[in-house]
């Protein structure tokens, strides 16, 4: 600085006057200025105080905030009212529709179904209450032994009995059925047995029984049930009536077969209670030392297990609670025929029991064996909720063919694009607000001198850094995934879950987080140099977590099409974001500690970021109806995983795989 410095800023003092610093701050502020031109500096000062003397400085600040409020409301409103109307889009056009359920209609009336039954069938009656809902179907019952079932699966989940006329009904319509015995027999357990905690994980689970008299009547109903000559689930023609229901489901039920194998009205998870009540009755009738009684409950067991196998239930849900319950009765039998004494009652069970451990074992395996495309295509086609490990759950599994492998989430790609761009949108909110903490921790003098400091920068530098930060991040970010195959553009489309977008989504926030804070350094260079600003090692940490932040869209699109996947890389991996968080933190609460320089150009990278953040919030809101547009177009385009006219069960892959599973365990039954 050359040797007039003071009397620089003495003759520029009725300027600077504006300013209300203090004597002391004046002092510091002159140790800021590091050019050597006087010319320039007596030109930034003018600039610095012609700003100044201007009649309302900060009101564009305001009228930019309220643009993005209002903008904020009207596109936020839209997308949750459009979001609304979307889920109950129909993925097939008007015309594929009113064909599927001619069809759909066509088959009811062969069947012999009523206006009534067809009414409730498609959702006509979807605004029923409860009890309305009941009564319906009660009605329905009467005639038909599927809506009978209908009928106590729903009083079974609404209010956990079973129908106070299910007897009556049952002896009617469908007398010869032993599934309805078994549902009571189920139901008399719950909540009346209770497992004891165990101190190994192999050792037998033991049973407290806290209401004997309703185990009693559950062992009963079991036997009422062994005497019938039927097991009928009806899950199979169920199944094909709510296909025709389909266009009235959301996206989610359409495009995930978790809406018919978990919410379908098949006994399973009801029945699932009845194999804690014949291990609680092996438990007591060993105790008693009674081996007549234990002997009719294995073969009460036994016919159990092999109506499950045989009737008519093609999900592979089926299956798989099966062979849990089949555990955990055969984890009971064991120890209990050792105590009566009855050996090759007890080499059976136990033999079973190893034999279900080593497919455990066999299974995870098989999982573990799985490469990157194998798991891809598997969650693309498997017809379950479990569907990343349906095919491991087999010895062999069936082949998947080109018509499984059809892209089944284009839309939901779409979806998800549109809703990280509203949290794009509210994270950048977020970081404006965590900026503004400087506000709140910097000292009155930095505030000040840094509100008129702010002032030589010009509106188009707003511009350029709202530009940069906002083009250049999506446009790397678009760049990896559709021109290279690190941006796992497949994967995006056809997996069933939001990983890729959603890695793709934080990267570019971390990206324009970064890019902006590098641009505004780089403006507030070009105008305020001589003051030493958007110097120093923040800087230099910026520009590491852009880099790392680049690095990171391509990384996580290489890991999802590895031959391999594994967690620690995937786990590892989101590392690469955390230096922008870092960097956003540092500028937001770096006003307590450091020179008064350093902490005068972060007061002004703040208020620089805070209106520029603003203006990347309004580029944002375009792209909500760009995604809306293109998850439009896409539902046109979608597939589902289900063969409507399939007249047998829609889900063909996982039907060929619970008919191997359901023929493993029944092998299983007969040699061990």
């Amino acid at each position: 600085m050359p040797g007039n410095d003071d009397a620089l800023l003495d003759a520029t003092v009725g300027d600077v006057a504006d300013l209300e610093l203090r004597i002391g701050a004046r002092r510091e502020l002159g140790e800021c200025i590091v050019a050597t031109d006087e010319s320039t500096v007596s030109r930034a000062l003018d600039r610095f105080a012609k700003v100044k003397r201007s009649s309302r400085p900060d009101l564009w600040r305001w009228i930019l905030l309220g643009v993005v409020l209002i903008l904020s409301l009207s596109m936020g409103t839209s997308h949750v009212t459009s979001g609304v109307a979307i889920d109950r889009m129909m993925n097939y056009s008007w015309e594929d529709q009113e064909k599927v359920l001619a069809n759909a209609r066509q088959a009811l009336g062969q069947r012999g179904w009523t206006r009534q039954q067809e009414a409730f069938l498609f959702g006509e009656a979807a605004g029923m209450s409860t009890e309305e809902k009941l009564l319906h179907l009660r009605r329905m019952a009467e005639q038909d032994p599927v809506m009978l079932m209908e009928y106590v699966r729903i009083h079974m989940e609404k209010k956990s009995a079973l129908p106070p006329d299910f007897r009556d009904l049952a002896n009617k319509i469908d007398p010869d059925n032993a599934v309805f015995d078994y549902l009571k027999a189920a139901l008399l357990t719950k909540n009346s047995i209770k497992a004891e905690k165990r101190t190994r994980a192999k050792m037998p689970v033991r049973w407290e029984i806290k209401e004997p008299g309703k185990l009693s009547q559950a062992i009963s109903s079991l036997a009422d049930a062994t005497a019938k000559p039927a097991f009928n689930s009806h899950l199979r023609e169920t199944v094909v009536r709510r296909t025709a229901s389909l266009p009235w489901a959301t996206r989610e039920e359409r495009l995930s077969s978790a809406f018919f194998t978990v919410s379908l009205p098949y006994p399973v998870f009801a029945l699932r209670s009845l194999s804690v009540a014949i291990s609680a009755e092996a438990q007591r009738l060993a105790k008693d030392g009674d081996r007549p009684g234990f002997s009719k409950l294995a073969a009460m067991s036994e016919i159990y297990w092999q109506r499950r196998l045989t009737c008519d239930d093609p999900t592979l849900v089926n299956g798989m609670m099966l062979q849990a319950e089949i555990a955990e009765i055969c984890q009971s039998f064991g120890p209990a025929a050792a105590k009566l004494g009855m050996a090759a009652e007890e080499k059976r069970y136990l033999s079973i029991t190893d034999h279900l451990e080593k497919r455990r074992a066999a299974r995870d395996a098989r999982t573990k064996a799985l490469t990157g495309r194998e798991s891809l295509a598997i969650k693309t086609s498997a017809g379950m909720a479990y569907s990343e490990y349906t095919p491991t759950l087999v010895k062999e599994p069936p082949p998947l063919n080109e018509h499984l492998l059809l892209p089944t989430s284009y839309a939901d790609h779409a979806l998800y694009s549109r809703v990280l761009t509203v949290a794009l949108w509210v994270l950048l909110g977020l970081s404006a607000g965590i900026l503004m903490i400087h506000h709140a921790t910097a000292p009155r003098m930095i505030r000040t001198t840094g509100r008129s400091l702010v002032r030589l920068l010009y509106w188009r530098d707003y511009a350029i850094i709202s530009v940069i930060s906002f083009l250049l991040p999506l446009a790397f970010v678009m760049a990896v995934s559709r021109l290279t195959p690190y941006g796992a553009r497949e994967f995006n489309l056809t997996g069933t879950y939001g990983l890729m977008p959603a890695a793709h989504f934080a990267s570019l926030f971390i990206m324009m987080v970064t890019a902006a804070i590098l641009t505004a350094q780089w403006r507030i260079r070009r105008r305020a140099a001589f003051f030493g600003l958007g110097r120093g090692w923040p800087t230099i940490i910026t520009w590491i977590a852009l880099a790392a932040a680049m690095l990171h869209v391509p990384l996580i699109g290489w890991y999802v099409t590895r031959e391999t996947l594994d967690r620690v890389t995937l786990y590892s991996i989101p590392i690469l974001l955390v230096p922008g968080l870092i960097s956003l933190v540092s500028v937001a609460f770096r006003s307590s500690f450091g020179s008064f320089q350093g902490r005068l150009g972060n007061d002004v990278l703040v208020r620089v970021l805070v209106p520029s953040f603003g203006l990347i919030m309004i580029g944002i809101l375009p792209l909500l109806p760009l995604f809306e547009a293109e998850e439009n177009y896409w539902f046109r385009q979608d597939r589902f995983v289900v063969n409507l006219e399939d007249p047998v069960f829609p889900f063909t892959y996982e039907k060929a795989v619970a008919e191997r599973f359901n023929e493993e365990i029944r092998q299983m039954l007969e040699t061990e």
